[in-house]
């Protein structure tokens, strides 16, 4: 029934693709008109007006009561007077590695900001502390809170260490140039370019044996010809 009604319906040009043809364009000049003459600029104008207005009012509200500063202020994030930060102060983490330059400021309190009390970082940086290829960490340090362990390895231990790490450095740098003269051959026989790759392999088995049998770690990226002097040694 639902059918036939339907069917009756479609029949008697009452569906849409049977409106007259001046009805249509009546629809469209009305809808033509609406984008002409309606200012949508100024409403969108308006509209972006009042978010940034609401954007204004929640910065200029005042912070909460019970707001702590990080940085200064009665308590900190710790929410002890005693470990309230009137200065910015780190400490060099210790290295087993480290060279001489660095050593003497592992575990030592450093302040980022002029001070007589404690040595700066910028007299550290003058003494040599950050120098080029230091893998050194400096860590936050809060009064009273901070516990920096004592030293866990002897000088002449991280002198030690040091020494494979430099032996490490220059393994690699013989292995890059090996790696040039193969990628910057101009004029070389067959031969002469296949014994230049076998003392390739001779020489990255001979890293990878010196880094395994010393606990080091290999980094692939140090072992490309095409680096930059920091990237030599970092």
């Amino acid at each position: 029934m639902h059918h036939n009604l339907l069917v009756e319906v479609t029949n008697n040009g009452t569906g849409v693709e049977n409106l007259p043809w001046w009805s249509i364009l009546i629809f469209i000049a009305v809808v033509l008109i609406a984008l002409v003459f309606i200012p949508w600029s100024k409403i969108k104008t308006k509209i972006d007006d009042r978010k940034q207005k609401k954007t204004e009012t929640k910065q200029l509200q005042p912070p909460s009561k019970n707001a702590h500063s990080a940085f200064f202020g009665i308590y900190n994030w710790f929410g002890k007077k005693q470990a309230m930060r009137l200065q910015r102060t780190v400490y060099v983490q210790e290295l087993e590695d480290a060279c001489q330059l660095c050593r003497p400021f592992e575990n030592k309190v450093l302040s980022l900001e002029d001070d007589d009390k404690i040595m700066t970082m910028k007299q550290a940086i003058e003494q040599g502390y950050h120098h080029l290829g230091c893998h050194h960490i400096d860590v936050d340090y809060f009064v009273d809170l901070t516990e920096i362990k004592p030293n866990q390895w002897t000088d002449e231990h991280k002198q030690f260490r040091r020494s494979l790490v430099l032996k490490q450095f220059k393994i690699e740098d013989e292995l890059r140039d090996l790696k040039y003269q193969l990628d910057n051959r101009k004029i070389m026989s067959k031969q002469k370019e296949n014994d230049l790759i076998k003392k390739i392999e001779t020489k990255e088995k001979e890293l990878v044996k010196f880094i395994e049998g010393n606990n080091l770690q290999r980094n692939k990226a140090r072992e490309q010809y095409n680096l930059s002097d920091i990237q030599k040694f970092t």
